[in-house]
């Protein structure tokens, strides 16, 4: 991949970064990139570190053999970011193969440890950058609202109203701490708009390009983690993994992910004490300008259920809301941060009131225990689809 014609422009209330990405080995047609930045900032936006990011794992993925690059990048990230990718690719076989690594060939800057002092957080509207922001946010901050990620990131799915809306709602609360919001718009995520793809490897990399392009005015960039309990693995390795976003850093720019400590259910409760960060709150996959929380959807019923546990009233927050123990039985379970969310939340039901929540919380648990049993060939369904799918590779072989 040749990362060609960068520039930036100014706009009438901000400026832009673009760039052409042009593909070598893959049969895909040059890609502009761009990056735009609405409101006052100080200096220009910061290319190199930013669009290498933003490529890498795309890269990776189509199997470019190479990612080149006129404009010089940090030497701290050239050096780690190899090791990330091959970390990345040993989570993510499925999206992200066996082969070699592309070459970087980009050249290395040479302004070392140089780190402004002003930081922010990134802003999504859901439980955890909120309760980021709360913990953390100090007056003269900023926080990064970014359209084209969690909101607008599907192609042909862009819905400007609601990003109009999670910044209205979001406006009170930040004017209460003194934090300046910055609006950011991008079309990054539609390098790879495969289902599944963001989540699994690059969500975490598309964050930091965002943080780097604004490296010249940061210090530090604190991203939420997913709010799971600390298991083995610190949460489940994907690309929003602590580790990964820690390394994904340079001196230029600092990247953190504070309160690893801290499960879903202690960062609602400090949500439900400020009535202006709840008025915010954004956690649905079905999110819309007409419905900010669907109501309906698994996100939104679990969090629903612990604003209850929590002795908040959750319906204003939920579009057509019907809360009861059997809205689990249409539930499923799809990623282990989730399960470890639903055994967090059955360990804190005490008292018979909540034995209904408690019969299908463990049910849905036990359903997702077999599934993943039968996917690891633990069951005899699972070992016959195991032998099913090395017969069929087999024959694909020959």
């Amino acid at each position: 991949m040749r990362i060609e014609a960068i520039h930036s422009e100014p706009l009438p209330d901000g400026q832009r970064l673009r760039a052409q990405l042009v593909w070598e080995q893959a049969a895909n047609t040059p890609f502009e990139l761009y990056l735009q930045l609405n409101g006052p900032w100080p200096v220009g936006l910061c290319a190199a570190d930013a669009l290498l990011l933003a490529c890498a794992i795309p890269a990776l993925a189509a199997g470019e053999q190479r990612i080149h690059s006129p404009a010089a990048c940090s030497p701290l990230l050239l050096i780690i970011l190899p090791g990330l990718l091959r970390l990345s690719q040993y989570w993510n076989p499925r999206y992200l193969g066996s082969q070699a690594l592309p070459l970087l060939q980009i050249p290395q800057r040479s302004d070392a440890n140089q780190r402004a002092a002003p930081r922010a957080r990134f802003l999504s509207g859901g439980v955890d950058s909120l309760h980021l922001l709360l913990c953390n946010a100090q007056p003269g901050d900023y926080a990064l609202l970014v359209n084209g990620f969690d909101i607008g990131g599907q192609p042909g799915a862009a819905d400007p109203a609601l990003f109009t809306e999670l910044c209205r709602r979001s406006a009170p609360l930040l004017a209460k701490l003194g934090v300046q919001a910055l609006h950011i718009h991008t079309n990054l995520r539609h390098l790879d708009a495969r289902s599944g793809f963001w989540g699994d490897c690059f969500a975490g990399f598309a964050l930091a390009a965002v943080a780097h392009s604004l490296a010249q005015g940061l210090g530090q960039v604190e991203i939420a983690s997913s709010g799971e309990p600390i298991g083995p693995l610190v949460q489940s390795p994907d690309s929003l993994h602590p580790y990964l976003l820690y390394a994904l850093g340079s001196e230029r720019v600092g990247l953190h992910v504070p309160h690893l400590q801290l499960g879903r259910l202690d960062r609602l409760r400090s949500i439900v004490a400020e009535p202006l960060a709840l008025a915010a709150l954004r956690v649905c996959y079905f999110s819309s300008s007409a419905h900010y929380n669907c109501g309906r959807c698994e996100k939104c019923v679990r969090t629903a259920l612990t604003l209850q546990l929590l002795g908040q009233d959750p319906a204003p927050l939920f579009a057509g809301l019907r809360l009861e123990p059997r809205s689990l039985r249409d539930i499923a379970i799809d990623h282990p941060a989730v399960a470890a969310m639903y055994a967090e939340l059955l360990s804190n039901m005490q008292g018979v009131n909540w034995q209904p929540w408690r019969n299908e919380i463990e049910a849905l648990l036990a359903r997702w225990t077999k599934q993943q049993r039968w996917l690891q060939g633990q069951t005899l369904g699972g070992r016959w689809r195991a032998l099913r799918q090395r017969w069929q590779s087999t024959g694909k072989r020959s």
